[in-house]
């Protein structure tokens, strides 16, 4: 991957929001106490996208501390590949850690992510441990799909984490800015975009710890960047649920493409059958089929029916998603292959 010109060393926290008037206060707050910076370069950027609220407003009120450069930004593209876009652009450090405004950073996060990429070169991206903190009560069955509301760690112990999960949360993602520029004049354009509005899009944060994989970059958990991530009553509904497995269900189908490259596949007969149109369609509709079933027979309102209905969920959404992407779908493992942004790593 080529070189991109030096950027300053020091840690840039973006916090993307959309209509976060009444959340941003205290996640603003929280960035205020960071401690142990002395001798570190920081700031803070808001990105203010598409807000249709006071949220502008209720950004620019806050006094950052002293020496810390400020900055709220107007991203109109709505979505939060756009305003994760922006906030790249704006950060005047290496570090960029995106804070999304339903997040309460701890104290220490400027200090420890800082040293963490400084020692460790060749990690490309990092993420740390998130903890709800509840608006109402959660339901009984919270705790068994925590983690789609991207609650608890991200991996068995602080590390590397890159053949084990492969992934990051979008939430507290922190990359260095020299492998995105990077990895954008090489002519990576990201496919999915995450959120826009109140659409539940999703995905693109595993896409770009995909090709910062691929562009020869580790990913790295470390607990102690810890995250008090506060859930609204209005997300702790059950079709609230079934609307994420349905995001992730559809953005799957081009994460395939990644997949297959990062798994090194063979050529062999099978691998390639595998990589086909019909085939996954006719997988995606055989497992969409075989859970509504399970629904069906499970007791209402038990943990077997709500399972199931996830499943049938993720693989309506994926099935939907490749008829759409017929005429594409197997052109796209050979077009991912031999993009101009992998040629120089896969060679």
């Amino acid at each position: 991957m080529a070189e991109t010109a030096a950027i300053q060393l020091g840690v840039s926290l973006v916090i993307c929001t959309y209509n976060g008037a009444r959340r941003l206060p205290e996640t603003l707050r929280r960035l205020g106490l960071q401690h142990s910076t002395d001798g570190l370069r920081w700031e803070v950027i808001v990105v203010n996208n598409a807000s249709t609220d006071e949220t502008e407003s209720v950004a620019n009120s806050w006094r950052p501390p002293e020496g810390v450069h400020f900055a709220v930004v107007h991203e109109p593209k709505p979505g939060l590949s756009h305003a994760r876009n922006r906030g790249i652009a704006e950060a005047r450090y290496e570090v960029v850690s995106f804070i999304d405004d339903d997040n309460r950073i701890s104290a220490n996060w400027v200090q420890a992510v800082s040293a963490l990429m400084l020692i460790h070169p060749r990690v490309g991206a990092c993420g740390g441990m998130c903890e709800a903190v509840f608006e109402s009560d959660p339901p009984e069955w919270f705790e068994e799909y925590r983690g789609n509301y991207v609650i608890g760690g991200q991996g068995a112990a602080a590390g590397d984490v890159t053949d084990e999960r492969g992934w990051l949360w979008g939430a507290g993602l922190t990359i260095r800015k020299s492998v995105w520029l990077a990895l954008q004049a090489a002519g990576f354009a990201p496919m999915l975009r995450d959120r826009e509005g109140d659409k539940l899009s999703s995905c693109g944060d595993i896409e770009f710890c995909y090709a910062i994989r691929l562009a020869g970059y580790r990913l790295w958990y470390e607990p102690a960047l810890k995250i008090d991530h506060f859930i609204p009553a209005n997300r702790l509904h059950w079709p609230y649920v079934l609307s994420l497995y349905e995001g992730v269900g559809a953005a799957t189908v081009k994460l395939d493409w990644y997949e297959s490259l990062l798994a090194s596949q063979g050529r062999g007969l099978r691998n390639r059958l595998r990589r086909t149109w019909q085939y996954q369609a006719a997988a995606s509709l055989k497992q969409w089929l075989e859970a509504v079933r399970d629904r069906a027979v499970a007791a209402p309102d038990s943990a077997a029916a709500r399972k199931s209905a996830c499943s049938a969920r993720f693989f309506s959404s994926r099935f939907r998603a490749l008829l759409r992407l017929r005429s594409g779908y197997d052109a796209g493992f050979e077009a991912m292959a031999s993009a101009g942004w992998l040629r120089e790593r896969i060679s």
